[in-house]
């Protein structure tokens, strides 16, 4: 699977974080930081499809 972010992104959040439609700024930094930290595991090793 080839997958292209230039094309955007949708990412959905539940819980009671996405109840009101809005998160807070510490949570939206935390999970940059994991998502970040996700893509660079995932380029750090070659996975088969």
């Amino acid at each position: 699977m080839k997958i292209d972010l230039s094309k955007g992104v949708y990412i959905q959040i539940g819980g009671e974080l996405g109840r009101y439609n809005s998160i807070p700024v510490d949570i939206l930094i935390r999970f940059a930081e994991d998502l970040q930290r996700l893509v660079q595991d995932i380029a750090r090793y070659d996975l088969p499809s």
